[in-house]
């Protein structure tokens, strides 16, 4: 597709600048109607140029789980090869869990921070992060949290969808 002016010529029924008889009342161009350029007995020929379309990129959000391989996480950090939207090439991406994670007693929580700084076994399993972490009473609790809730891959870049959605 050509990006630029585009040019439509059409008719149009042409509107008398002045009525011919008493009783005829005159519509009054519109502010947003066509400049006339040519006028003919019947039809006023217009010419309508439209400004160029400006190239815009549309992204396709893909559920984390459904759409990467090769999932890995060490200290905090999610690492993924996620595909694209064209859904044929797949492309490298990493983000940082300590900034969206925390420990709540022993439990993974949105919202917190450092998550990995005091979990043991930390692993992905089908989209859910699991790790043991230390309850109140010290005691080591395994824990499991669905990235799928506030992770995305957004044609190819993991992305954390904001806690307030």
């Amino acid at each position: 597709m050509k990006v630029g002016a585009t040019k439509f010529t059409f008719a149009v029924p042409m509107i008398p600048k002045k009525p011919h008889a008493r009783n005829i009342r005159t519509t009054p161009r519109p502010q947003n109607s066509l400049p006339c350029l040519q006028e003919s007995s019947k039809k006023t020929h217009c010419q309508l140029q439209v400004p160029p379309i400006p190239h815009k990129t549309f992204s396709i959000t893909m559920r984390f789980s459904e759409s990467t391989e090769k999932i890995t996480i060490t200290k905090g950090v999610l690492s993924a090869l996620c595909k694209k939207a064209d859904n044929k090439t797949s492309v490298q991406s990493s983000i940082s869990l300590n900034d969206y994670i925390g420990n709540v007693d022993g439990e993974l929580t949105w919202g917190g921070r450092g998550f990995s700084h005091v979990a043991e076994n930390v692993h992905i399993t089908n989209g859910l992060l699991v790790a043991k972490l230390k309850n109140q009473a010290g005691k080591l609790v395994e824990s499991t949290l669905d990235l799928n809730q506030h992770i995305q891959n957004t044609d190819g870049v993991l992305e954390v969808i904001p806690l307030d959605v």
